[in-house]
């Protein structure tokens, strides 16, 4: 069909007809391949295929035409080859190893794009940021009378009380400065604690508890009466993230809780020592 179309494209309808014609006299075989007629004009005049002596043309037989198949370049098979000693490549340098590309970011060797360019203002998006607070400053607050020994000492009692300044950041640390000499049984609920200032909070009668607050809870925890003026609902406590949570106690109560743990027994006003 090919040979027709070719005919009737440089030849005329009439070429076309004679082509079709021969091929219409010659016989197919599905099993043993074409007829020697039909071959002859599908093949055309330059086809150098043989046919067996029964008449049918063998598929090993069949050939593509010439040039239509160009041998690959062979390199390094002598100097008549033109592809012979570096293959090409030339003497050294860069494009001549075995692996020329370089890395991701080379510029030849000068310093890169990367290194160039200044890093300023960088902010760990995860880091925490808590406010210091000692117990020596706990003890002075409480022998002044600003807070109440006997209840619960939250992050906002101690921000009231003048603690700590006006920016809160993640929360409150508790330090362990004069934890040698505090003897005051207290219960107090922060974000994070040192080590030895627990142990002497709980040597003196009180005891420390670690609580989760994020951003929104600490500013429903210091300020409840702006929701309040909004006409907005108090939020629930947002529990803490899964690598937070081997480093807190529980979650933090919304509104400031104000009276001790169930388990802690109640101090009286009038146990309170400097």
């Amino acid at each position: 069909m090919w040979e027709i179309c070719k005919r009737a494209r440089n030849g005329g309808m009439e070429k076309a007809q004679r082509a079709w014609m021969m091929v219409r006299s010659a016989t197919f075989s599905g099993s043993a391949g074409l007829w020697a007629g039909e071959v002859k004009v599908l093949g055309g005049k330059e086809w150098t295929g043989s046919v067996s002596s029964g008449g049918l043309l063998p598929l090993n037989g069949i050939s593509d035409n010439k040039g239509s198949r160009k041998d690959r370049t062979r390199l390094g098979r002598g100097i008549g080859s033109g592809k012979d000693k570096t293959a090409g490549r030339g003497h050294k340098g860069q494009k001549a190893r075995s692996v020329h590309k370089p890395r991701l970011g080379f510029e030849g060797g000068q310093t890169p794009l990367r290194l160039r360019i200044p890093k300023r203002d960088f902010t760990n998006t995860l880091g925490q940021s808590y406010q210091p607070v000692n117990l020596n400053k706990i003890a002075e607050l409480v022998c002044k009378g600003r807070i109440n020994a006997s209840q619960l000492i939250t992050m906002k009692t101690l921000k009231d009380a003048g603690a700590v300044g006006k920016k809160m950041l993640d929360g409150m640390k508790m330090l362990e400065r004069a934890s040698e000499h505090f003897l005051l049984p207290i219960h107090i609920e922060v974000s994070r604690v040192f080590e030895r200032a627990k142990v002497a909070i709980e040597a003196a009668g009180g005891s420390v508890r670690r609580v989760h607050y994020n951003q929104h809870g600490l500013k429903v925890l210091l300020d409840p009466n702006w929701f309040h003026k909004k006409g907005c609902i108090l939020p629930q406590p947002a529990r803490p993230p899964l690598k937070v949570i081997p480093k807190v106690d529980g979650i933090g109560s919304l509104p400031a809780p104000v009276t001790p743990p169930p388990s802690a027994p109640t101090v009286p006003e009038t146990t309170v020592s400097a």
